[in-house]
């Protein structure tokens, strides 16, 4: 009986780790990439061209997810997601959705522009990247399923830099926001070519619609819709109600620090949607109890490290940011320290609501969402009018901490539950918080948050 334990766990581990260990490795790339070309593009544009560039994005990030369907997550999940009926009508599903995600913005940019303040012809070039990634290959959604993570993170990395190639270059000729938008959708361009040239002529997607997979398709994605609604108002509604209510220029400092913050959440998500989601739908037959043993030692190394790292930022990202942005970007220093308390409750979430989402419930992450957005929506208007942004990032932070119940009462019910560890992970990161205060202390520096102090007094 040990022995069949053994033979079940290794394999499970072994593909966890090996795809747990590429997907890092890629992102940590990644993050370099981008965070140099964030520093260089501070260099390029003033702050209020970030602050259009941020508004014009999450308008983009709004539309697409306020209608996901949860395309790529059939693909990867449904046993029939490599047949090609199946995945090109996926395909055709998600090509027409991106049709009608183009023309809702673009009708949509002029009264948008009016409210905001900003070009409409901006808002409008930039919906053509809804459109292009409409297109994209479901190669990358079959990638995924098959676990073949080192191609897919070699596919991201290659369009990352492109992006950023593409970025650097064009805002250095034009250094408004029309470089900026324009890039985007050049990159949108190369990666729906890239996407289609990754397979073989006669695997390539055509139109399809056929009305049982659409069914299926459908009816998973029905959660996945609401879940993605909720969890865009959830990421965002700090940046349009912040948008409305602060200087653009503000906004972009705050882009700047936020974007940062983002990036373990971003690695986690990655880690999640790439190695857990599928590797536990492929075992959502077997025992919880069983799946929980395999995952808990891997999960338990990874967060460690997360912890520590987070830790570590929250204490020094203020110098960070004075070494190396400009020196108009330097309040994104203790904007930064604050976010990274809200980051770690979001890794935290993330990871619990893959783990949950392969197991088929994807309930307990629309309700998650939910309760986070009814807290945002009372919270951010109420501290941003008693305290300014100080509070508004702290009561982001506090709205994560929120997120986390359902999905633990989710993985309790599931007998999935990591929350010990996670208790325990968390008295890590605060330790290392004032491990490196205290040496930074000593060492004759000031406290990262000092100078706003007195705004919570």
């Amino acid at each position: 009986m040990a022995l069949d334990t053994a033979e079940k766990i290794n394999p499970f581990r072994r593909r966890a780790a090996a795809g747990g260990l590429l997907t890092i490795g890629a992102f940590g790339l990644t993050v370099v990439l981008r965070f140099g070309t964030n520093v260089v593009l501070s260099r390029l544009v003033a702050p209020e061209i970030f602050g259009i560039a941020a508004i014009i994005n999450t308008l983009k990030t709004g539309v697409e997810l306020i209608t996901d369907v949860g395309i790529g997550q059939s693909v990867v999940r449904n046993a029939k997601g490599g047949d090609p009926t199946f995945y090109n009508t996926a395909w055709t599903v998600q090509a027409m959705r991106g049709l009608a995600l183009f023309v809702i913005l673009f009708v949509m940019a002029f009264p948008l522009s009016q409210f905001y303040g900003i070009s409409a012809g901006a808002i409008q070039l930039g919906a053509l990247t809804l459109l292009l990634l409409g297109l994209s290959s479901t190669s990358l959604f079959l990638l995924q399923r098959d676990l073949k993570v080192g191609r897919l993170n070699s596919f991201d990395l290659c369009m990352d830099l492109a992006g950023s190639a593409l970025v650097i270059l064009l805002t250095y000729l034009s250094p408004t926001i029309w470089g900026l938008v324009i890039a985007s959708v050049l990159a949108a361009s190369v990666r729906l070519v890239a996407s289609h040239a990754i397979v073989p002529r006669h695997a390539r997607n055509r139109f399809m619609l056929d009305r049982r997979h659409l069914n299926e398709i459908l009816s998973f994605g029905k959660w996945i819709f609401v879940s993605s609604l909720l969890a865009f108002f959830c990421a965002n509604f700090d940046k349009l109600y912040l948008a409305y209510s602060m200087p653009l220029a503000i906004l972009g400092i705050y882009g700047i620090a936020r974007n940062i913050a983002d990036l373990p959440v971003m690695l986690m998500g990655r880690l999640g949607h790439l190695v857990l989601f599928p590797l536990i739908a492929s075992h959502s037959q077997d025992s919880s109890v069983d799946v929980r043993e395999q995952l808990r030692p891997i999960r338990l190394k990874v967060l460690s490290v997360a912890a520590l790292a987070i830790g570590f930022g929250v204490s020094v990202s203020d110098l960070a940011v004075d070494l190396v942005y400009d020196p108009r970007y330097q309040e994104a220093g203790w904007m930064l320290s604050l976010s990274l308390l809200g980051a770690w409750a979001a890794i935290l979430c993330t990871v619990n609501e893959y783990s949950v989402l392969g197991m088929g419930r994807p309930v307990y992450g629309a309700t998650a969402n939910l309760l986070k957005l009814g807290c945002m929506l009372v919270g951010l208007p109420l501290a941003f009018a008693l305290s300014g942004l100080e509070a508004v990032i702290l009561v982001i932070a506090g709205c994560e901490a929120v997120r986390y119940l359902p999905i633990a009462i989710g993985q309790r019910r599931l007998k999935l539950s990591f929350l010990r560890q996670d208790i325990m992970l968390s008295i890590l990161m605060l330790c290392m918080v004032a491990a490196v205060l205290s040496v930074r202390h000593a060492a004759g520096y000031p406290y990262p948050l000092e100078t706003i102090f007195p705004a919570f007094l």
